[in-house]
């Protein structure tokens, strides 16, 4: 090549493996290892997301503009210019090129992995604050932890809210009960005191901003009648399990709230408002679970979020969603939502480093002590935009 010349390479995938047929990719910190060996000094790389937002808009891609490997981590493919020499000026089409392409009907609704990476630019670009709330003591890092490292590589402000953070004194019902020995524990609320320990040590190294309000988790959510009786010193001869909101896990998992939470949701909804207003910022994103699974926490939480009126992002619930049967279950009942992108999992990521820090839920969500690695979906209300 001259030495002034300018070397283009478009669509380069992003991966050390094969992707298909014949075809295996490399990642962009390899390939501008083997762009200095050549001897070209001067390069820059632009995702296929980045190429196709100028290419709509015909704004200029400049040559000597730095790029950042971050940028490119989760891309699925990527360009670059190269040059031995000098490599400046800036790339875009003619003014009748340009009027070519506006005619053009262009269908690059098969290209997903485009569609995808538009989703979570457009994210990032109109929200400057994330507010996660998370039901339970490792919920948002469970299911939203690959986000979260985006988010934090993108500057922005995170901040999560756990809601049910508490568990009362014995007696449980038998099924929380369970819980709390498979977890390690004879006591509930030692157990719950070392689940907050493990979830400020995750968000204390992840560099995320937290708040615990320390609700009573729904497994140990007693009625007015229980209290009426501990106050009197009266032990009933039938089993606690009448007792309680949710007296079994069949009922805790049903998706259906009971209507003996109603008091609850109403201080719930007043608390997280003025939470959330108390942080004073504007482009706020709440992101909230979806419910797959259908634990009661989870279902309150959803319902709350939409009813904030704030913009609201939901995520597929970890690890419910590597359960097929309850991932169909739910979508077949629920039809009001629909994906917004998917987060696939990079070659090196802190997720499933973090979730060990989780030491007592591992026996619990992971007795064969192996962590599933699925995707991050995240989907949005279809009467609601973000």
């Amino acid at each position: 090549m001259k030495k002034d010349a300018i070397l283009a390479v478009l669509h380069i995938v992003n991966s050390t493996k094969t992707v298909f047929g014949n075809v295996k990719g490399i990642t962009p910190i390899t390939l501008s290892a083997m762009l200095r060996n050549a001897g070209y000094q001067q390069y820059v790389l632009y995702s296929n997301t980045d190429m196709w937002e100028a290419l709509k808009s015909n704004t200029p891609l400049r040559l000597n503009s730095p790029w950042f490997i971050h940028l490119l981590k989760n891309t699925f493919a990527y360009g670059f210019f190269a040059s031995k020499n000098i490599l400046e000026g800036t790339v875009k089409l003619t003014s009748i090129e340009y009027a070519k392409f506006k005619k053009t009907s262009i269908d690059f609704s098969r290209d997903k992995a485009l569609l995808n990476e538009l989703g979570i630019r457009r994210l990032i670009r109109n929200y400057d604050h994330f507010i996660f709330i998370s039901p339970h003591l490792d919920d948002a890092v469970l299911s939203c932890c690959l986000l979260l490292e985006n988010l934090k590589e993108a500057n922005k402000q995170v901040s999560i809210i756990t809601v049910f953070t508490n568990a009362t004194l014995p007696p449980y019902t038998n099924d929380a009960l369970n819980f709390v020995n498979k977890s390690g524990y004879q006591f509930a609320d030692l157990l719950f005191q070392a689940r907050k320990e493990e979830n400020i040590k995750v968000l204390k190294f992840l560099k995320l901003n937290y708040r615990h309000l320390d609700f009573t988790d729904a497994a140990f959510r007693k009625t007015k009648l229980n209290k009426k009786f501990q106050a009197k010193q009266i032990f009933p001869m039938f089993t606690p399990q009448r007792m309680f909101v949710y007296p079994n896990f069949k009922k805790l998992f049903s998706g259906k709230v009971s209507i003996l939470d109603n008091e609850l949701i109403k201080k719930l909804k007043v608390i997280i408002r003025k939470q959330v207003k108390e942080l004073k910022l504007k482009k706020i994103l709440i992101v909230a679970p979806l419910g797959i699974g259908g634990h009661v926490d989870h279902i309150i939480i959803r319902q709350l979020a939409r009813e904030l009126k704030f913009r609201v992002l939901f995520w597929s619930d970890f690890p419910y969603n590597t359960h097929k049967k309850l991932v169909e279950g739910f979508f077949s009942k629920e039809k009001g939502f629909e994906q917004l992108f998917t987060i696939k999992v990079p070659e090196k990521t802190e997720k499933y480093k973090v979730i060990k820090f989780y030491k007592s839920q591992i026996p619990v969500l992971f007795p064969e002590k192996k962590i599933p690695q699925i995707s991050e979906i995240y989907y949005t209300a279809k009467d609601s935009s973000i």
